[in-house]
């Protein structure tokens, strides 16, 4: 069912990571980065006709890039409405499948089996400043590869 999830909306990716909701982020993450290729190659050429960056090594149909970032843009934003609608559908059965894959281990006590689910439960703070200082990596590097390679 649909319910709006403005956290998953503002947060995106981080938001999916936070929960650790690892596929749905890995996804949205892959997705995100593929998406930002055509805007960095247009703000590369913007920069190098100002003068401030080495134009790049090939040459590109910079109106046709602009373009498919532009509809990228869009077709960006259309998903992250669609996960932020199902994000907490997502979220719920992510809890219902760990919450079954709990009850059937044995513990040696109640408070042992709320423990391990209050610890699996919990959302990842690490996880998420690792996500962040990943994803700000992975751009540095692509702008980089992009430095060297194009």
């Amino acid at each position: 069912s649909f319910t709006w999830n403005w956290s998953a909306f503002i947060f995106n990716f981080f938001y999916f990571f936070f929960r650790k909701m690892w596929l749905p982020g890995l996804l949205l993450l892959l997705f995100d980065l593929i998406v930002s290729i055509p805007s960095v190659l247009v703000n590369w050429n913007t920069f190098a006709e100002m003068g401030l960056l080495d134009p790049l090594k090939y040459s590109f149909d910079i109106d046709l890039l602009y373009n498919v970032s532009m509809a990228l843009g869009w077709i960006s934003l259309a998903v992250r409405f669609v996960m932020a609608g199902f994000a907490n559908r997502i979220y719920y059965n992510r809890v219902i499948a760990k919450v079954r894959q709990l009850r059937t281990k044995t513990f040696p006590s109640e408070a042992a089996y709320v423990g391990e689910l209050t610890r699996q439960g919990r959302t990842s703070r690490n996880v998420l400043i690792v996500s962040i200082v990943a994803f700000f990596g992975i751009n540095l590097l692509t702008t980089m590869l992009l430095l060297f390679v194009l």
